[in-house]
């Protein structure tokens, strides 16, 4: 009885302790954050880092500055929770596009720390993927690798907060002028603005709660739409 009663308690403690290697081992790179089932994607290299130590850590990286905190995990459901306060490296990008996505990209975190984040490692090949996700539902993509500069070029549209309440910021790379139309849900035009700077601030106080259709056009004719919800 004794004999089995010590083999549960050592099991229980390879359970507690068990996370995936991969975790730790890797540099992972974000790939986007889904905010309300909208895509924020980085304008910038963002990376993430998980510390095997006592107690566990983790670390957040954009431009030259860091976020780091502690955290336990839960292993049975695949969780972690994050407590202690953030340390921060109190650097910046030197760049308003960037610098407001870095507040954009703590924040998913910091913002949500009060439930658990689940996580999923999942691999193709030699890439691997991790899905992080926030007790509220949104989530935040990363792969092992950067992405190439050619990837990166495609990415040049991020718009936050979202939901916005007065304010929405577009935020575009390798854009020299472009135009936005925002459409009502039955497909109404309401509002119209034009956009040369790399990070724009639109006011939509003025508009009704709801959901909203945003159409960016780039000076050389491509299009992007977006959805966003306004409080």
């Amino acid at each position: 009885m004794k004999n089995i009663l010590f083999a549960l308690i050592m099991l229980q403690g390879i359970l507690l302790s068990a996370q995936d290697p991969q975790l730790f081992s890797t540099t992972w790179y974000l790939r986007n954050i889904v905010v309300n089932n909208t895509d924020n994607f980085p304008p910038v290299i963002a990376r993430l880092e998980f510390y095997d130590s006592n107690p566990y850590g983790i670390s957040l990286g954009i431009c030259e500055d860091f976020y780091s905190s502690q955290l336990t995990f839960n292993n049975t459901e695949e969780t972690f929770s994050i407590f202690g306060g953030w340390l921060s490296g109190a650097g910046d990008c030197n760049n308003q596009t960037f610098e407001t996505y870095r507040l954009f990209y703590y924040n998913f975190y910091e913002g949500n720390e009060s439930m658990p984040f689940e996580y999923l490692i999942t691999q193709t090949g030699n890439e691997l993927s991790l899905i992080i996700t926030a007790g509220n539902g949104d989530k935040a993509f990363y792969g092992n690798t950067m992405l190439s500069t050619q990837e990166q070029s495609k990415l040049r549209i991020t718009l936050f907060p979202n939901p916005a309440k007065d304010v929405l910021m577009i935020s575009t790379t390798n854009i020299e002028s472009s135009t936005v139309i925002i459409y009502n849900m039955l497909g109404k035009e309401v509002m119209t603005a034009v956009i040369d700077t790399n990070l724009h601030q639109l006011n939509v106080a003025s508009l009704r709660a709801g959901m909203y259709l945003i159409q960016v056009t780039a000076s050389d004719g491509k299009k992007q739409t977006f959805k966003f919800i306004k409080e």
